[in-house]
């Protein structure tokens, strides 16, 4: 059996591009040594930080998958003529030209046996790393390149141009030019070189500019001659190493990785109304919706909320065409179109009445105009459906729980007031015009995120501060969106901080305030809590504040925002700038809390009481603590 060894895995093999990494010349005791190496040149080949030279595989690379085959050889290295030396390898790879540099072995031998180790479609692209250090290497319908050699990764590179995406060499050498006719098909159908001015196969992108190699054109001298032959950039990797492709060259590779693709695009759907592209990288392709022949805008690659367009009736079809949408294709960009149809097959269930239980799976319910509260008591067996709350202010009720510890549901945002819910690996229902999304330890806001948007993020954080400075806690994300519309309404932050001491008063147990607090006791408290002092107010601080306070030159609101403006003067400071610090750190957690989350507890005094409890586990130096209690993890909930 082949000694075959995944080095990436991103899809079926029937629409991925294949990568197998052959060895040469390496005995039974250098097999690791092998699959290190094929690991650095698939780094290489795919990696972000290698972009400039690699491009167009690390844009693509989620099309890629790759494989190692070890084959142990009796010797270790390859052949030499030019040194008189001859090694056992098993594919009897050697040096070839005077100089050496032309490197390959046995090409029927390499290509029977990667038939015979992977399926049939799983070795579009064959790399034979040769286990020297010899520079080399070779095209054709598999590339070889030396392993060791400082430009080898360069020259898998250059030679897969050869063996994968029918590039021609640049460079001049007229003594090896009369063994390449321009008869040759591959001269012939090659992207970038021509010898002819009349038949310029990059004509698509004269005058593009094309990074460092300059502006696409027509540059005497390639193919080994440096007359009669055109190139279509001064270089390229086809010329020089250590060179990008050029735009033409680079759009060779892509169209060869669609077709090795072939059928790439698929379409289904688990919850009525909500379609997915199935797709290798959704950020490749260029998507357009219609329903019944009509194309309907969206946003959201990963889904399409076909009912939340408006256009939906059930029987309609549905149709889906991709294109490639990376730019790196001008020629033949058709070639990389896919179009999928459905039919949008389930009737919609009208309700009525402001309180309803879901019982049926695979159902669109739509809700009527009034507030209604919509019961999910059986998340287990309930699932897949889409809800629609119409309009008023609609509350769906989820019988789980959502922060840690509960069946890490997660509510994600995907575009016309339409929210996914469910859990890390499916998306069970889909809520559309559904206000607020009530769990067993909170509910979720589905509004407050955008509401907040709509004002200055330094008012947000200005009203934000208010709940610190007032309470020390973190904002429900009702209150917030309460006092957001306050403010837009046309409130000062005066008025608004007056009115929160005044509804601070209502639950005198959980705040600490009463109708008929002592101004000495409120000054304390403010200190407390937008200070950071933990004995309240200097004795200074509190003779100039009673003064304010008691001549009416300033009211209770005016003063927060006073004190909160006093404490910002820190910033930097030695001595007090851990005060600031404090600040800011317990805002980021309010905005994480009440807008980024949307969350709310279930009654007020628990929003008070652990709001506090949040706030008071931030520091001057650290949020995750605060962060930890609150228990939801990163990424759980979105909003567009």
């Amino acid at each position: 059996m082949a000694d075959v060894t995944p080095l990436l895995n991103t899809g079926s093999s029937k629409n991925r591009v294949d990568i197998v990494f052959v060895a040469e010349g390496y005995t039974a005791a250098e097999r690791a040594k092998f699959l290190a190496d094929a690991q650095k040149f698939l780094d290489n080949m795919l990696g972000d930080s290698n972009a400039k030279l690699n491009a167009p595989f690390s844009p693509y690379k989620n099309l890629f998958n790759a494989s190692a085959i070890f084959v142990a050889s009796a010797q270790s290295g390859t052949d030499q003529p030019n040194q008189n030396i001859s090694v056992n390898t098993y594919f009897d790879a050697s040096q070839h030209l005077s100089d050496g540099r032309l490197l390959y072995g046995d090409i029927s031998k390499v290509t029977s046996y990667v038939n015979s180790a992977v399926a049939s479609d799983a070795h579009e692209l064959v790399v034979v790393l040769v286990n020297t250090a010899l520079y080399g290497g070779a095209g054709g319908s598999i590339a070889w390149a030396s392993a060791g050699n400082i430009s080898s990764a360069e020259v898998v590179l250059h030679e897969i141009g050869h063996s994968f995406a029918g590039l021609q060499d640049e460079y001049v050498d007229t003594a090896n030019a009369s063994n390449y006719p321009l008869t040759d098909p591959g001269f012939l159908a090659s992207p970038h070189v021509t010898d002819s001015l009349s038949r310029i196969p990059w004509s698509a992108w004269l005058g593009f500019q094309d990074g460092d190699l300059g502006v696409v054109g027509t540059y005497q001298g390639g193919y080994y001659r440096s007359t009669g032959i055109w190139r279509a950039t001064q270089d390229s990797k086809m010329n020089h190493l250590g060179v990008a492709f050029s735009a033409p060259e680079k759009e060779a590779f892509a169209l060869k990785y669609y077709a090795a693709i072939g059928d790439y695009l698929d379409l289904y759907s688990s919850i009525p109304g909500i379609y997915q592209p199935s797709v290798p990288d959704a950020n490749l392709l260029a998507y357009t919706w219609k329903i019944a022949g009509n194309t309907v805008n969206t946003t959201d690659k990963l889904y399409f909320d076909a009912y939340g367009s408006g256009a939906y009736k059930a029987g309609a079809s549905l149709s889906l065409t991709t294109i490639d949408n990376t730019g790196y294709i001008r020629k033949n960009l058709n070639t990389t179109q896919q179009t999928e149809t459905t039919t949008l097959d389930k009737t919609i269930i009208n309700v009525s009445g402001a309180s309803s239980s879901l019982n049926a799976n695979n159902t669109i319910y739509q809700f009527d105009g009034s507030n209604n509260t919509i019961g999910l008591s059986a998340p287990q067996s309930v699932r897949y459906d889409y809800i629609d709350g119409g309009a008023g202010t609609d509350t769906l009720v989820i019988g789980a729980k959502l922060g840690t510890g509960g069946g890490s549901y997660f509510v994600w945002e995907i575009g016309n007031n339409t929210m996914l819910l469910g859990n890390q690996n499916a998306a069970y229902w889909a809520a559309h015009n559904v206000e607020k999304i009530q769990f067993t330890d909170y509910i979720v806001n589905t509004t407050v995120y955008d509401n907040a948007h709509t004002i200055k993020t330094t008012e947000l954080k200005a009203l934000e501060e208010l709940y610190v400075a007032y309470f020390n806690r973190v904002p429900d994300a009702d209150g917030l969106d309460y006092w957001i519309n306050q403010f837009k309404g046309g409130m000062s932050f005066k008025q608004i901080g007056d009115a929160f001491f005044l509804a601070a008063a209502q639950y005198p147990a959980q705040t600490g305030y009463s109708a008929s607090l002592s101004n000495t006791d409120f000054i304390n408290i403010i200190y407390k809590n937008a200070m950071g002092r933990a004995d309240g107010a200097d004795a200074a601080g509190l003779k100039y504040w009673l003064n304010e306070l008691d001549t009416g030159i300033q009211s209770r609101g005016s003063m927060v925002s006073a004190v909160l403006a006093g404490a910002r003067a820190f910033t930097g400071d030695a001595t007090w700038g851990w005060v600031v610090n404090l600040l800011d750190n317990k805002i980021k957690v309010a905005n994480q809390f009440a807008v980024e989350w949307g969350l709310n507890f279930l009654t007020p005094e628990a929003s008070i009481t652990n709001g506090i409890a949040i706030a008071s586990a931030v520091t001057a130096t650290d949020i995750s603590a605060a962060i930890t209690l609150v228990g939801i993890y990163d990424g759980q909930i979105q909003f567009a």
